[in-house]
């Protein structure tokens, strides 16, 4: 779809809309409506471009939230793919950059900012991924008390229960846990925070000996 102001385009599972107008009063119901309709397909995740955009306005910033809110309620992936300078100025003048996801100067060369949470020690292992229809090989990235951050081939969607599969690389323990995805980047291998549902005691002892201690 296209009509000047904003096009409609298809990244594998993700749906992309470029913003290419002002996203202000004006033209911001236009696009809500749209992502509306785009997450009535029930595509795997949403972003949207706003490298085009010349000017974002407070009116503007409210319907990305909506469209973030919605996203979630539907159990899709909302992110900013890009922005102009002048969108990003707005967006980090309001500490809303984290919010969107933009990538800041910690970030990976992927645009991925580790979230202490789900990663206080690196570790890099293969894990067996069983989302209910298919089993994956993903590989992590790092680990806390309270969950991991994965690399998995193709679409996940946010708040997906997922089954994983790990041998620890140091010790050869195998185990087997429950997890839930939190927070996801999509794209041809989504980065995912997960958070652990269930774990075996032996495993989260393995965990808490790894895990740093605050002021250490």
């Amino acid at each position: 779809m296209r009509d000047g102001a904003f096009a409609l385009e298809r990244s594998g599972e993700e749906a992309v809309v470029r913003v290419r107008c002002e996203l202000d009063l004006h033209t911001g119901p236009t696009l809500e409506r749209l992502a509306i309709g785009i997450l009535g397909e029930r595509p795997t995740a949403v972003s949207v471009d706003l490298s085009e955009c010349p000017l974002l306005d407070s009116s503007g910033v409210r319907v990305l939230f909506r469209i973030r809110r919605l996203s979630r309620e539907a159990g899709v992936s909302f992110r900013l793919s890009r922005c102009s300078d002048a969108a990003e100025r707005v967006l980090r003048m309001m500490h809303l950059d984290g919010i969107f996801g933009l990538p800041d100067p910690g970030a990976g060369p992927d645009g991925y900012r580790p979230n202490p949470r789900y990663h206080l020690f690196p570790l890099t292992t293969m894990v067996g991924v069983w989302d209910g229809l298919a089993q994956r090989t993903a590989e992590s990235r790092g680990f806390s008390a309270e969950g991991m951050v994965v690399e998995v081939p193709g679409p996940l969607r946010m708040f997906q229960v997922l089954r994983l599969d790990l041998t620890t690389p140091d010790t050869g323990d195998r185990y087997r846990f429950m997890g839930r995805v939190v927070n996801c980047r999509p794209g041809p291998t989504s980065i995912a925070e997960v958070e652990f549902l269930s774990l075996d005691p032996a495993m989260r002892h393995w965990l808490q000996e790894r895990t740093p201690v605050a002021g250490h």
